[in-house]
């Protein structure tokens, strides 16, 4: 029983590192900080795909939810959520 509880805790740590690494790349602006911010994020990214991927051949029942974090990351990657120019 504990073993299951700690695995389930560190798969949200993980997680919620992962969602944290995706909003600070979009809120850093300054050199080192988003030099530090990609880094984490790019870390972060395959990490949670292997999850999903482990998840999914291992049938875990939260395999869904890291498919979502992975979703959401890869869009906070791909779109510009900025201000559009006239």
């Amino acid at each position: 029983m504990e073993r299951t509880f700690a695995l389930e805790a560190t798969w949200v740590a993980i997680h919620l590192v992962g969602l944290i690494a995706a909003w600070l790349v979009r809120q850093e602006t300054t050199g080192s900080r988003q030099t530090l911010a990609q880094s984490g994020f790019f870390a972060c990214l395959p990490l949670i795909a292997l999850i999903t991927i482990l998840g999914q051949v291992y049938c875990l029942d939260m395999w869904p939810l890291s498919a979502g974090t992975l979703g959401i990351m890869i869009v906070t990657a791909v779109v510009d959520f900025g201000p559009r120019a006239s």
